[in-house]
């Protein structure tokens, strides 16, 4: 492994091959992909995805208005998932949160949404384009 000029992760002399890595409080979520562009976020679900200035930092209009619309108690994990869905396509576009969040739009066959709700879990993975032999894992 090393570290590409943007920061990505990549795999020495295996330039076909496209690497994602995300950890969060002991849980890690790695994915390879060939021949395709991936990216990974975990996050554990907690009070930070409350925050007015994380949703107006991270969420356009019509996201802000679901968020809104959502019930309550939903509310924090809808904010968790949008954002482990942006991070994981910013790092599969290969500019991490070089780029502005509120401007992500991913096609939704392009996502592999993991959820662990025991643990408060949201984790999301991005391939550009849907590649063969992706693959994603969650584990502690």
């Amino acid at each position: 492994m090393q570290v590409g000029p943007l920061g990505r992760p990549e795999l020495r002399g295996a330039l076909s091959i496209s690497v994602s890595v995300s950890h969060a409080r002991g849980w890690i979520l790695a994915a390879i992909a060939k021949r395709a562009r991936i990216g990974v976020d975990i996050e554990v679900v907690t009070a930070v995805f409350d925050q007015a200035s994380l949703v107006r930092r991270a969420c356009n209009g019509v996201e802000v208005d679901a968020i809104a619309a959502a019930p309550p108690g939903e509310r924090r994990a809808l904010v968790a998932d949008l954002w482990t869905q942006k991070e994981a396509a910013l790092k599969a576009h290969g500019r991490g949160l070089r780029d502005d969040p509120r401007k992500v739009h991913e096609d939704a066959t392009n996502i592999i949404r993991l959820r662990h709700g025991i643990t408060g879990l949201s984790a999301c993975c991005v391939i550009l384009p849907a590649g063969e032999n992706a693959t994603a894992d969650l584990r502690s």
